[in-house]
Formats: structure tokens, sequence, C-alpha cells
């Protein structure tokens, strides 16, 4: 499900709040990968959300307000226009 070929699972909005990954509370929307388990470096990858616009925009101006940008070990979070 990943075309960039990464070692992640992207899924679904309903498995994203099950899992407690998906939220919006007090007018903050909030996303996170699964923190939860064990992930075997061969298998399919650690759970993540990607967000895609269903519109193509070929121009405009596109602002992201983050109160937290996660970093650390093996976090690559991105906001890509393409």
């Amino acid at each position: 499900s990943d075309p960039t070929h990464g070692y992640v699972q992207f899924v679904d909005g309903a498995e994203a709040k099950a899992m407690n990954m998906l939220s919006f509370e007090n007018r903050n929307f909030r996303m996170s990968a699964d923190l939860n388990g064990y992930y075997d470096p061969n298998g399919a990858g650690r759970k993540s959300i990607r967000v895609q616009s269903k519109e193509t925009f070929y121009q405009g101006a596109f602002v992201i307000d983050l109160e937290h940008m996660p970093t650390g070990c093996g976090t690559w979070p991105a906001f890509w226009l393409v």
C-alpha cells in the first residue's frame, strides 16, 4: 500500500481510529504511527496513516500549522506536494 515501497503498512481511517492512531478533540487533529507491538525487520512494517487528497491542485497557497512534529529514530514526517 506504500507507493514509495517503504517499511510501512498504511491503514484506513477506521483501523487508525480503532488503534488510537487518529483523534479529533478540542479543535485539534492528532495522527500518529502505531506505538505498540514488536515489528519484525523482515515483515511488512509499522502501521501508519497516509493522508492524500482526492482532488488535484495545480496552484494555490498550502498552509500547515503544527503544534508538534515527531522526531527521533524511525520517524520520517513528511508534507509533500508533488
